[in-house]
């Protein structure tokens, strides 16, 4: 059974007519925000590559990148799951008409699960499930009828399961993301939809988790890399355009031009960001986690329970450690400075939080920062963090073409490969040492909040968009933390007075 094209032309597109919530999508695909203006890029190739996941067919253009190894790596750790993935979906790979069931639902749910940023950017996942579910009735009945199956009764309460499973997803979609860098922990999962004590229904709970972790990994893999040249961007845009007035003109032809030509661009590798071993293993980690959890006598699918249990594994000091390492590699990874991941590990994380905090109150900063379940907009921070240490350590390198704020130039990234594998250690523990003292600062600021337990333990979120979308703030913190000596007391205490806490239960 083909994907069905009364909701998706052309194998990556939303169709033109009477598609549920077309305008929204018209707009999101071929006339994004400004905010969002690689989506015409973004959009369809999270369909293609969603699609090319659960088929297992990673030779899809651009869904694995890097040297041959690399992607031989990431592909071994992929197919490590693979079955487990088919199991958890409830397909048998020998029943091609289930797999092309799911392939359409979820080219469906990767079609719409940002819809939410046709209103705003910030917190489009909940914004885009209350549109999806409450903004026009007329329409999400019409969304309920389109994910009917062939030969499937009208009376039947699956497209109904599906519509609320592509809410779900949409609710949800980043979460996996956001825990495998660092700003997410494993009680963020508790969220996800269709959690109940009743253990009959605990394989659509893990169905439902599983599409959610799929998605999440289409969507990090077809992430437009910021070293597209600006010429593909704009004839990307320029093409999607054009698909707006051949619609709005009823041109058939003229769309059928314009689409073959924006797949031509989508399809290049050059497009995408890929996988790459580390996120594929830290996604699927933490998927595996999941699912065990929900499974567990003691959890048995019980939403409340499981929050229980999901708090009690990270607030293991392994699981600190490990997350503290996302935060450090993802923050270096993705502002050039990914030359520094190879001196990062494990054991300095834990040597840096033990020698700065002692044994006992690492303990104690275990507990609190399981609690910290959402770290908002924290990356773009931290990326701050890791320039001013390098800029501050190429100071003698002479005169270098600066980047931005939160990533380093060409030069800078070059000159910083140049640097001994001691003058690298070296950046690497002060950027470790400051990310720890900025984290503990904040757990300390709300500590009493942080450490209720038992069967009052709650989940809190913190908003850090303030530290870096004011100019003037982001510049002095950051100078007083990363430049100035003996200063950092006094950003530890603007950060704390920056930052705000929020509970999630």
């Amino acid at each position: 059974m083909p994907v069905p094209n009364h909701l998706i032309t052309h194998n990556y597109f939303p169709a033109s007519g009477e598609v549920p919530f077309g305008p929204e999508l018209t707009k999101l695909f071929f006339d994004p925000p400004k905010d969002n203006g690689d989506f015409m890029i973004h959009g369809p190739n999270v369909i293609r590559l969603t699609r090319a996941l659960l088929s297992n067919r990673l030779d899809a253009e651009g869904l694995l990148l890097g040297p041959q190894d690399e992607k031989d790596r990431t592909s071994d750790i992929y197919l490590r799951y693979f079955a487990p993935i088919h199991v958890a979906l409830e397909m048998d790979e020998h029943d091609r008409e289930k797999l092309h069931k799911m392939e359409f639902f979820m080219a469906a749910a990767a079609m719409y699960h940002d819809v939410g940023k046709t209103i705003r950017r910030a917190n489009h996942p909940q914004i885009g499930a209350n549109l999806l579910r409450n903004f026009d009735q007329a329409q999400s009945n019409r969304l309920v009828k389109a994910l009917q199956y062939p030969g499937e009764s009208d009376d039947s309460q699956s497209k109904h399961h599906r519509f609320s499973l592509i809410c779900s997803t949409t609710q949800h979609h980043d979460k996996f993301g956001v825990v495998s860098t660092g700003e997410g922990a494993l009680p963020i999962f508790s969220d996800i939809l269709y959690f109940t004590s009743n253990e009959k229904v605990i394989d659509g709970i893990v169905k439902n988790v599983t599409a959610v972790m799929l998605l999440n990994l289409g969507d990090i893999a077809a992430v437009v890399p910021a070293t597209l040249p600006p010429a593909t961007r704009d004839e990307a845009a320029r093409i999607a355009k054009e698909v707006v007035a051949h619609r709005a003109e009823g041109k058939k032809d003229g769309e059928e031009d314009t689409l073959r030509a924006l797949t031509a661009i989508i399809t290049n590798p050059a497009c995408c960001l890929g996988l790459k071993p580390r996120k594929v293993w830290e996604v699927l980690s933490d998927w595996q986690v999941l699912v065990s959890s929900i499974r567990d006598e003691g959890v048995l699918g019980n939403r409340g329970r499981l929050k229980q249990r999901l708090l009690y594994l990270e607030q293991n000091p392994a699981r600190t450690i490990q997350r503290i390492l996302r935060l450090l590699t993802e923050a270096t990874d993705t502002c050039n400075a990914r030359v520094l991941s190879d001196h990062m590990s494990q054991t300095l994380v834990e040597s840096v939080l033990v020698g700065a905090l002692g044994s006992h109150h690492f303990q104690t900063f275990c507990r609190q920062f399981a609690a910290a379940v959402k770290l908002d907009y924290a990356l773009n921070f931290f990326k701050a963090i890791v320039c001013a240490v390098i800029r501050k350590a190429l100071k003698d390198a002479g005169v270098l073409q600066q980047g931005s704020w939160n990533a380093l130039s060409a030069e800078e990234a070059e000159m910083l490969a140049t640097l001994g594998a001691h003058e690298a250690q070296n950046i690497v523990n002060e950027i470790t040492s400051l990310f720890i003292k900025v984290l503990h600062g904040i757990m300390t600021r709300y500590a009493e909040a942080l450490e209720a337990g038992g069967l009052d333990a709650r989940r809190f979120g913190f908003q850090m968009r303030d530290l870096t979308s004011d100019e003037k703030i982001r510049e002095a913190i950051i100078t007083l933390l990363c430049r100035e000596n003996a200063k950092d007391h006094i950003a530890l205490t603007w950060i704390a007075d920056e930052v705000t806490i929020w509970s999630m239960d």
